[in-house]
């Protein structure tokens, strides 16, 4: 009886305005690429000298599914050297299907600065870095990712007498916001 009743109040209503009612066209499909979220990363891991401890921090900006644009600061420490390198990097995730795994290359470019304490006067100094890598990050939620990572920084002209450095960041949690 009600959609009976619903159905008179519709006809009515299009034949005050003169209107026929048409079907809605359908909706138009989003783009694929992701809207830009950030998130932050952070790891714990060893350099090429197991003893040397390596801290991270990164804020990977996703520009689409795949593609993030990645600001990340690395500190290695140990009995004699430290190691602080700025750099800024591009991600790419590949797809696997319908798992949570997302392997990812990266590549970036910044500064290294290291200081080597010696017998006879310590030693500092900064140089150009340039730092590909390789990771993987497995998807707990679609807030919170684990993985691991490694970089190989390669010191274009010697700095403190190092022209490359291997991190391995092999713990890294990612928060989304």
């Amino acid at each position: 009886m009600l959609s009976l009743a619903a159905a008179a109040n519709a006809q009515d209503w299009d034949e005050w305005y003169g209107e026929r009612r048409e079907p809605l066209p359908p909706p138009v499909a989003e783009p694929s690429y992701a809207k830009p979220s950030v998130s932050v990363r952070g790891s714990i891991g060893i350099t090429q000298d197991p003893e040397t401890f390596l801290l991270g921090i990164a804020f990977p900006i996703e520009l689409n599914d795949n593609l993030a644009f990645t600001p990340l600061v690395e500190a290695s420490f140990d009995d004699g050297r430290t190691i602080v390198a700025p750099t800024a990097n591009l991600e790419y995730s590949f797809d696997v299907g319908d798992s949570r795994l997302r392997p990812f290359v990266s590549t970036g470019v910044g500064f290294a600065y290291i200081r080597e304490d010696r017998p006879g006067g310590d030693t500092d100094d900064v140089g150009f870095l340039i730092a590909p890598g390789v990771g993987l990050e497995y998807e707990l939620s679609p807030n919170l990712q684990i993985g691991t990572n490694v970089r190989f920084n390669v010191l274009p002209s010697d700095v403190a007498d190092q022209s490359f450095y291997l991190s391995w960041h092999f713990a890294t949690l990612r928060v989304r916001f």
